[in-house]
């Protein structure tokens, strides 16, 4: 592996850095762009007022009439819908449900569920239709029950994402044998404490579905596209544990069809403003050169093999490879490049600076056994004296710390000490009134002060009449003679 020291020159570009590249990686230097994986699953209670013939017939596009309340179900004018089919199911759509209506008596039973899967948009018609299939056989195999599949193209809304490719599988909750009757329920694997590992186990596996048809059909024609396209069956929060929080990405909301309808109409929603703003985030993080130059160093190593087969398709992977190695070298002498590989470089250096730590621990520790073992006195006497020394160290912490409590204590109890009272001023010798306009103001203004009381008058009378009859309020302010004009 080679990588960037500080300060070094940029590298030649035949001999690319190699940083750490993998499809579920959360390293923030090389974590590659994936598409979103959408996988939302709900059941369809008769406690919400749901009903499964309703929702079959909403996702089929067709007409459906429900034999227990005699509704009907019209929704075949109802555009969007590429292809429906029945898996484990040899009769009409309409029996199946109002069949799977009639077994349960329970009014808050749960029929049926539903799981809703996005389809990669890189993928064909065919490629999706396959992939859809494959999904609708997988939770066959699951859960045992019958599968109705239905796959929607985009909505023809001039608004609507045109990447919304997407798959409703609905199933029942209970099993259906080979004759096409309904078995006793088994425990429902997505319901109660052990449901959302379920939930998660089934994610995991449309999520390796949708990246083996991936690679079935981009990965020797279009690497790139093709490692862009991989999704991750993880949220956000569990691929971007290790990123710094300014590279974490956000993830959006489901606005639901109320938020949709008046997005479209141009009110804007508090589900539509969140979701602008993630995507905007979101899209300033895929433009980091670091994941372009990950993304083409992976490609030029998934086709370094192919390229070097005879016929047409290694002459496809070896121009592919080219682009792909044109692509590093653009990026190659990137500052943002570099800084990524010097972190990878500095990390590498402290994980080998904490394993040889560890090690020389281990072998220190093996070390110390060993000499015990030969040694058992020489061992016992060192044990002994380590003791007493922990012992002596212990108690000499503890009287020190006696020793500030008490210092603490005795300051908080002493006293606040007053400082000692400032020595009056002696006052200056007395002036007349022409000699004082040409001293400074301190000196007139020792002159305007009531002179000595006359002797004989009461204290209280002299003070009141010398203050200008102001009381203990003080003596009156000073007053400057006149200006001479």
């Amino acid at each position: 592996m080679r990588r960037i020291a500080p300060g070094l020159a940029p590298l030649d570009p035949s001999g690319p850095l190699r940083l750490p590249v993998s499809p579920f990686t959360t390293c923030p230097a090389a974590r590659p762009r994936v598409s979103i994986f959408h996988f939302r699953m709900q059941k369809l209670s008769r406690a919400a007022g749901r009903s499964t013939v309703a929702a079959a017939a909403y996702r089929s596009g067709t007409r459906l009439v429900d034999a227990q309340t005699h509704e009907v179900h019209d929704f075949t004018r109802r555009r969007g819908v590429v292809h429906s089919e029945l898996i484990g199911w040899d009769g009409e759509r309409a029996n199946l449900w109002n069949a799977a209506e009639r077994s349960e008596k329970r009014k808050d039973a749960v029929p049926a569920r539903e799981v809703v899967v996005s389809l990669p948009v890189e993928l064909s018609s065919a490629g999706r239709l396959a992939l859809a299939r494959a999904i609708g056989e997988q939770i066959r195999t699951t859960t045992g029950g019958a599968v109705d599949l239905n796959v929607h193209h985009p909505s023809e809304h001039p608004q609507a994402d045109q990447r919304n490719h997407h798959v409703h599988v609905q199933w029942t909750t209970r099993g259906v044998d080979a004759q096409g009757a309904f078995i006793p329920k088994k425990a429902d694997p997505f319901k109660g404490l052990d449901g959302p590992k379920a939930i998660k186990t089934l994610r995991a596996r449309v999520a390796a579905l949708t990246n083996g048809a991936l690679r079935r059909e981009l990965q020797h024609t279009d690497p790139i596209r093709y490692l862009e396209a991989l999704v991750d069956p993880r949220s956000f929060a569990e691929r971007d544990a290790t990123v710094p929080p300014e590279s974490r990405r956000v993830p959006t909301v489901h606005r639901g069809p109320r938020d949709t309808a008046l997005e479209r109409r141009g009110v804007r929603t508090r589900a539509g403003d969140r979701n602008r703003l993630a995507e905007e985030h979101n899209q300033a993080l895929r433009a980091d050169p670091v994941l372009r130059y990950e993304l083409a160093q992976a490609a030029a190593g998934e086709l370094a093999a192919a390229a070097r087969q005879p016929g047409p398709e290694g002459e496809e992977a070896r121009r592919w490879h080219q682009g792909a190695v044109r692509e590093v070298s653009a990026l190659h002498g990137h500052e943002a490049v570099r800084a990524a590989a010097h972190a990878a470089w500095l990390a590498d250096l402290e994980r080998e600076q904490r394993e040889r730590e560890a090690r020389g621990a281990e072998e220190r520790a093996a070390r110390e056994a060993a000499w015990a073992a030969a040694n058992p006195e020489r061992a016992r006497e060192r044990a002994e004296a380590l003791a007493e020394r922990a012992a002596i160290v212990a108690q000499l912490q503890a009287e020190r710390a006696a020793r500030a409590a008490q210092e603490r204590t005795e300051r908080a109890a002493a006293p606040p000490a007053v400082p000692p009272l400032a020595a009056p001023a002696t006052a200056p010798a007395e002036v007349s009134p022409e000699t004082a306009r040409g001293q400074p103001r301190r000196l007139l203004d020792w002159w305007r002060q009531p002179s000595a009381p006359a002797a004989g008058a009461a204290p209280s009378q002299e003070r009141a009449q010398d203050r200008g009859g102001r009381g203990d309020e003080g003596p009156e302010p000073p007053r400057l003679p006149p200006r001479r004009r």
